[in-house]
This record gives structure tokens, C-alpha cells and sequence, in this order.
């Protein structure tokens, strides 16, 4: 493992650490995507798609991140795609490369960019947790109207940060000002 990784040499102490850490935070992972702009025509992967770098007039690749997330975030996973393939695709790819790492009732935390039914189904049907942002709708509107009237809970005195929270279904949302 030292000369594949090019690795200097540690004692099996350290290992063991390593080890230790990976084990006591496995219940958690990160999954975060980004989109790296290219100045060349060369990359195969190279397309056109939503430009974060607001870059629309140059190709891309998006790169997507899987990392066990605790005391120190250890990545365990990488993909990189099309500059034109969307978030919420770019999670399923991430998600099965990386579920069978997760135990039942982990927590996976994405963003709101991948946040989808379809994905935040797939994470519940292998009985896990999920947090995520969500983009706002007109139903949101509709409640953010009468927020007031909703009996907001003080969430930071200091800040004036209120929120309520939203049972649902499948899942509770929450929503603070």
C-alpha cells in the first residue's frame, strides 16, 4: 500500500488510528459536486452545462466528492463526468458507489442541487437518513406568507433566527428566518 500510494512509512499504531477514525465515523457522508471550467477543447468530457464559475461560454467537467465526515473528513470517493450531466444523476452515481460503505439509519448530506424524489427515495428504501436544501416552491411561498401566524421557535436569540417545523409524510422540513 506504501508504494502504490507513494506513501512515506508510518507505524501500525497510526494504521490503526486511521482505522479507528474511518470506523467511528462511517454513520455520516458527505456527497458534494462542483463543476471545473476548461480552457481547451481536448478533454472528452468536456461539455457544456450549468457553469458555476458562471462560465456558460466554455465546456466543463463535474467532479463529484464522497467523504465519511467527523472529526477529520476522509474522502472515499470520486467521480468526474460530463460537464452537461445535472446533480441529481450525478448523485445516483455517487450514492451506489459509496452505499455499501454506509450502515442502516446513517445520515447522508447533500445539497440542494442533487435533491430530487427520486434520490431522496432511493436513500430511504436502504432505510438511511438523509439532509438536504431544498429549493423553494409556491407551496413554500404560501407558508413563508404566514410564517408569523405559524407559532415560530426561537432558534438563535442573539441572531433573531425563528423557524418552524413542517411534518410531512415522508420526511420534515424546516424552514428559518
Amino acid at each position: 500500500m506504501l508504494e502504490e500510494f507513494s506513501l512515506p512509512s508510518f507505524s501500525e499504531r497510526s494504521l490503526y488510528r486511521v482505522f479507528e477514525i474511518l470506523g467511528a465515523n462511517r454513520d455520516k457522508i458527505n456527497i458534494d459536486w462542483t463543476s471545473i471550467v476548461l480552457h481547451g477543447n481536448e478533454a472528452r468530457l468536456g461539455k457544456y452545462g450549468y457553469s458555476m464559475d458562471h462560465r456558460p461560454d466554455k465546456k466543463q467537467i463535474t467532479v463529484g466528492v464522497t467523504e465519511l465526515s467527523g472529526l477529520i473528513d476522509i474522502q472515499i470517493g470520486m467521480t468526474i463526468e460530463p460537464g452537461n450531466l445535472n446533480f441529481q444523476t450525478h448523485l445516483k452515481k455517487k450514492y451506489w458507489e459509496s452505499s455499501n460503505r454506509l450502515r442502516e439509519g446513517s445520515l447522508v448530506i447533500f445539497d440542494k442541487g442533487a435533491n430530487s424524489v427520486t434520490n431522496t427515495q432511493m436513500i430511504w428504501a436502504e432505510n438511511l437518513q438523509y439532509i438536504t436544501g431544498k429549493k423553494l416552491n409556491k407551496s413554500n411561498e404560501k407558508i413563508i406568507a404566514k410564517f408569523e401566524t405559524c407559532n415560530p421557535h426561537v432558534i438563535d436569540e442573539e441572531s433573531g433566527i425563528r423557524g418552524i417545523k413542517i411534518d410531512k409524510l415522508n420526511s420534515i422540513n424546516y424552514l428559518d428566518f
